[in-house]
């Protein structure tokens, strides 16, 4: 009889907001399969219905937001990451691709855009890492913090 397990946990962005709607949509995957879920309001997700066995390294993407790779080994129980795992905004899409390091073409990518508001035609959520409905220094600031960073780059979790 094969046993089935779960991956638990929540995600933190690295953006300090009241805004929730920066909490939910980070997809968690593992690797090599089809399983994943998706966060929530408050950044919590579960992945269901894992093989016993499975090589769990998951994969954490979001758009605007710099991937992550953790090797969690094999599945023999239910997994519950104690601590939330840090997601760094700044990877910003350009022509739908992130290119995996928060760099000058982020920058760049904002100051296109920047003075831009909610509602302009010249405004991109994607560009607004803070989600403030305005791109602006704040944004700048945001890739600033973690300028020159690639998904090699993130803390193992304990």
């Amino acid at each position: 009889m094969n046993k089935y397990y779960s991956i638990n946990g929540s995600i933190k962005p690295s953006v300090d907001v009241s805004n929730t709607a920066l909490n939910e949509g980070f997809k968690v995957s593992i690797r090599g399969t089809s399983l994943s879920a998706t966060t929530d309001s408050n950044g919590n997700f579960t992945i269901d219905s894992i093989p016993e066995g499975t090589n769990t390294d998951i994969i954490i993407t979001k758009s605007s937001f710099l991937t992550r790779n953790i090797a969690l080994g094999k599945i023999t129980s239910t997994i519950s990451v104690k601590s939330p795992i840090v997601m760094w905004a700044g990877d910003i899409e350009v022509n739908n691709v992130q290119d995996g390091a928060i760099n000058m073409l982020d920058v760049i990518e904002v100051a296109k855009l920047y003075n831009a508001v909610q509602n302009d035609l010249k405004y991109n959520q994607k560009a607004d890492l803070n989600r403030d409905g305005r791109i602006n220094l704040a944004d700048i600031v945001l890739i600033a913090k973690n300028f020159n960073k690639t998904s090699k780059d993130y803390l193992d979790i304990q």
